[in-house]
């Protein structure tokens, strides 16, 4: 679910393609992307169009991204894959940029999932201060206990919320993943990690 802030802006600057003075803000902002931006009060209107003129604000503000060691991600994925003999994943740089992206709209609300995307798999860790790759992986993947105790490999939605993070870890054809993190202005951090191709069909082998 990736947005494109140039969208966006495009829009704003067709508005304001009139004001002389606002195009240039604008067109600087044209290049940042969305995952580096808030916007707040987009539009301030001092006076009827027509009758006075109409004036318009864009507030931007720089979102700093918190770093994530994706060797570190990886390996502890890779770990768990290995253990039931499906291939590694590798890391995906446009996931990275989807899943920053949920982060930071996520972490824009308070830390509350206001969306969620149905075109890839999706894993979502919150804690208060700062969350450790490895610990968040360990953390979904304790959920195996559960999915072993049923006695087959097949995933059953049904259960999603007692194993769902560990089956698509494991999932056996999904390849890739991306992950983003922020921090939330309540103390907490939120990180998002996608999965391409999705897992966690129901009635399906996880492996």
């Amino acid at each position: 679910m990736q947005r494109d802030s140039s969208v966006i802006l495009r829009g704003l600057f067709s508005l304001a393609s009139n004001l002389s003075g606002y195009q240039s803000i604008l067109i600087q902002l044209m290049g940042m992307t969305y995952s580096r931006l808030l916007f707040f009060s987009c539009f301030l209107i001092s006076g009827a169009q027509g009758a006075a003129p109409l004036k318009v604000f864009v507030c931007a503000q720089e979102v700093k991204i918190p770093k994530i060691n994706q060797e570190k991600f990886l390996k502890a994925h890779n770990y768990y894959r290995g253990i039931v003999k499906v291939p590694p994943l590798s890391w995906s740089d446009a996931l990275a940029t989807t899943a920053q992206s949920l982060a930071d709209s996520i972490a824009a609300n308070h830390c509350t999932i206001i969306e969620v995307t149905d075109d890839f798999g999706e894993s979502a860790y919150w804690c208060a201060g700062t969350g450790k790759e490895t610990e968040i992986v360990d953390f979904w993947a304790s959920e195996r206990k559960h999915f072993d105790k049923q006695g087959h490999t097949r995933y059953l939605k049904e259960k999603q919320k007692l194993y769902g993070h560990y089956t698509q870890i494991v999932w056996a054809t999904t390849t890739q993943i991306g992950v983003g993190r922020q921090h939330c202005d309540n103390g907490k951090e939120i990180w998002i990690c996608l999965y391409d191709p999705a897992g966690n069909k129901d009635g399906q082998e996880a492996y």
